[in-house]
C-alpha cells in the first residue's frame, strides 16, 4: 500500500486505512528502526498466569455471594 503522510501542526498524520491495515491505533506503541520509516505496532506478549496472579489484590477481589435459591427464577 502506498499513501501520504499529512502535516498536522508539528506532527505527521497517517491515513486511517494505513493505520487499520497495519494494526496501529491511537496511542499504540510503535518502534522505528533503520534508515527506512517502517511503522510496526509493538505487540506485548500475553501475560503468564503468575503475572496475572501478581495483580490480584484485596481491593480488586469480587465480593462473596452466599449460595441459595435463584432470585429471578423463571420456574
Amino acid at each position: 500500500m502506498r499513501t501520504r503522510a499529512r502535516r498536522r501542526g508539528d506532527s505527521l498524520r497517517i491515513p486511517r486505512v494505513a493505520a487499520e491495515a497495519s494494526g496501529i491505533r491511537a496511542n499504540s506503541e510503535i518502534e522505528i528502526a533503520g534508515g527506512n520509516l517502517v511503522l510496526t505496532p509493538v505487540r506485548e506478549s500475553p501475560l503468564t498466569l503468575a503475572e496475572l496472579l501478581e495483580q490480584v489484590a484485596e481491593e480488586n477481589l469480587q465480593r462473596k455471594i452466599a449460595p441459595g435459591s435463584p432470585r429471578n427464577s423463571l420456574a
